[in-house]
């Protein structure tokens, strides 16, 4: 599952504007970002996934973001694309930032990667210098699952961290899911870290 995320990047550092505001931290990030990300589904590790990250202004209040997530196939010997979030961040008169996300990625069900879509609504707001913190909830579908119970999942809980410190830009999430079919039940916690630096050159993470 992928990560839920309000966005935004950086360029050149903007004028005067409120550092405890969610636009100015999105004003920051502006730009073109490539990096890892590690995660696990119920404490188990999954494949390391490698990303892009792109952040650009729409209008005074808005911020639209793109990641477009691969994953190193060994028999091609190639990156090959394995999902992908469209972010949508809209930042209020309060100075919060409501981001509504829709994507694609790989779900791992017992150890095999799931084609899933999700939809998350998140809310965030700074908590600290350079450290902005959003939770909400939204909507997950896992195909290929014993009894289709992928289907119509419930992402209860969502939150995520964003840091920045210097060119160098992390991301925590925590996502817990529920799946239902019948009298059946599954939960699903999924943990994620990204890294990531500026730049669009994918290959200078394989070099590492």
């Amino acid at each position: 599952m992928t990560a839920a995320l309000c966005l935004a990047r950086v360029s050149a550092q903007p004028p005067n504007l409120d550092s405890s505001c969610a636009k100015n931290f999105s004003s920051q990030i502006m730009g073109d970002w490539v990096g890892v990300r590690d995660q696990t589904a119920d404490g188990v590790k999954v494949p390391i996934q490698y990303f892009r990250l792109n952040v650009r202004r729409t209008s005074d209040e808005s911020f639209s973001s793109r990641i477009s997530y691969f994953r190193y196939d060994d028999k091609a010997s190639e990156l090959r694309p394995c999902g992908e979030d469209d972010i949508v961040t809209d930042i209020g008169k309060d100075g919060t930032g409501a981001s509504h996300i829709t994507g694609t990625c790989e779900a791992y069900v017992n150890g095999s990667p799931k084609p899933a879509k999700h939809t998350i609504d998140e809310i965030f707001k700074m908590v600290g210098k350079n450290r902005l913190e959003g939770s909400g909830r939204g909507s997950v579908s896992v195909t290929g699952t014993p009894l289709g119970m992928g289907k119509n999942g419930k992402i209860s809980k969502s939150t995520t961290v964003w840091l920045l410190s210097e060119d160098t830009l992390t991301i925590r999430q925590h996502t817990r899911a529920k799946f239902s079919f019948l009298c059946f039940g599954k939960s699903c916690e999924v943990e994620s870290t990204y890294n990531a630096h500026r730049g669009t050159d994918l290959a200078s993470l394989m070099k590492k």
